[in-house]
């Protein structure tokens, strides 16, 4: 008789033991966890279709009912995925780039940390921040060339390093870039441009005929 009710005990002690811990087993030795096996709460419904369709038919199931229960569950997935793409990609409309040469000799500080204003009408623009502004803006030195009215060796000199132009050569060589978006920036030892530009001004100045709207292939 005291047998019989040994067993009754230990499980009664288990499971309060099993309460008290708030349903967390792992704080129970491992001859306890052994007896709770049998009195644990079922485990809940499985999100794989396999096992769903090996439920629902008593462990019998056929080839097809599981490739057809894949495939359902992945095009579910797919749609969810594409939808949540969908809404988290928004349109732009204006962009910014900026280009920043730190003239000191020491590793400039974080960008947070610097600070630039407009340069002023009458500095020249150094070669390298000429290049830059250019690159920014996607233009060609054929295309800065043409609009600064200057010959195409002193493009190509000026941003080399080669030669430095005239002030007045440098000056319509950086009215052509702000005309056409850049802003030249200065501060305590660097020198840059900013380039703001809009999606239609973006597309206009780009090199490939899709993108401006020119694709021969569509008509």
């Amino acid at each position: 008789m005291l047998n019989e009710l040994q067993p009754a005990r230990r499980q009664e002690r288990i499971l309060q033991s099993y309460d008290r811990q708030r349903n967390s087993p792992r704080f129970l030795s491992a001859e306890d966890r052994a007896g709770v096996v049998m009195s644990a709460k079922p485990e809940a419904p499985s999100a794989d279709p396999r096992k769903q369709i090996a439920a629902s038919k008593g462990g019998r199931r056929s080839t097809s009912s599981i490739k057809e229960a894949v495939r359902e569950g992945a095009g579910v997935g797919l749609a969810s995925s594409q939808q949540a793409t969908s809404n988290s990609v928004a349109e732009w409309n204006f962009s910014s780039a900026i280009k920043i040469f730190h003239l000191g000799h020491s590793r400039p500080a974080p960008f947070g940390g610097t600070s630039f204003l407009p340069m002023p009408p009458g500095n020249p623009v150094p070669g390298y921040v000429c290049q830059a502004a250019r690159i920014l803006l996607n233009v060609s030195q054929a295309w800065l060339w043409e609009r600064a009215k200057v010959s195409r060796k002193t493009i190509n000199d000026f941003e080399n390093g080669f030669s430095s132009p005239k002030l007045l050569l440098n000056h319509r060589i950086r009215r052509a870039l702000e005309e056409a978006g850049a802003q030249f920036v200065f501060g305590e030892d660097l020198v840059g441009v900013v380039v703001y530009s809009s999606k239609s001004d973006a597309a206009q100045r780009a090199r490939s005929d899709k993108l401006r709207g020119n694709d021969s292939s569509a008509r």
